[in-house]
């Protein structure tokens, strides 16, 4: 036996230690492997969640109304054609109003659907289902149609004398949004083609 081990038997106090790594030190060493275990397990999972299954699930579904603020629109704009006259500083004034109006809509739609991070969809579009969320009251805050009511603008315009049946027509420019031209009062002739017919 060498000295080392010799004073290791000899040395009470190495042997109380001994007599105390017992069936207590064991179950205490036992319960921390587990808890390391159970961390470890739980950080893998999370890892497997951030890094795959929240990357394949797919965006939400929401809807937007872009016929009753492009409806919106045209009646606010065939009410300013009524009360600013027909005249060409009128109509010009009018259609830039358009033209603006229409790129800051289809700047806020593309802004709305990157904050949201969701596919839009048209509410027409949408048959059945009223779960899905809505985001076009926040559509027309951002194109400042929020405080604009339908009926009210409506009964203002027949007061006036005008049409408020929406005339929308394709885009050429833009094949997501309508374009579309303002009502022409009904005091007003609509030019005839040559045949007869309007």
């Amino acid at each position: 036996m060498n000295h080392a081990a010799a004073s290791q038997v000899n040395n009470p106090s190495w042997s109380a230690d001994a007599q105390e790594v017992g069936p207590g030190s064991t179950v205490l060493a036992m319960l921390i492997n587990i808890f390391a275990v159970l961390i470890l397990s739980g950080l893998l999972i999370l890892a497997y969640h951030h890094f795959y299954v929240a990357q394949t699930i797919p965006p939400r579904l929401v809807t937007l109304d872009v016929n009753e603020i492009l409806e919106l629109k045209q009646l606010e704009s065939s009410l300013n054609l009524l009360k600013g006259g027909t005249g060409d500083k009128n109509a010009l004034a009018l259609y830039r109003d358009i033209s603006d109006f229409a790129k800051t809509l289809e700047t806020e739609v593309r802004r709305l659907q990157t904050e949201c991070d969701c596919i839009l969809i048209v509410r027409s579009a949408v048959i059945g289902s009223n779960r899905m969320d809505d985001l076009t009251a926040i559509l027309k805050e951002r194109v400042s149609l929020a405080n604009l009511v339908k009926d009210d603008l409506v009964r203002e315009l027949n007061a006036l004398g005008g049409q408020t049946q929406p005339s929308f027509a394709p885009s050429l420019t833009s094949p997501a949004l309508p374009s579309f031209a303002p009502a022409v009062p009904s005091n007003q002739a609509v030019p005839q083609s040559p045949g007869g017919a309007p």
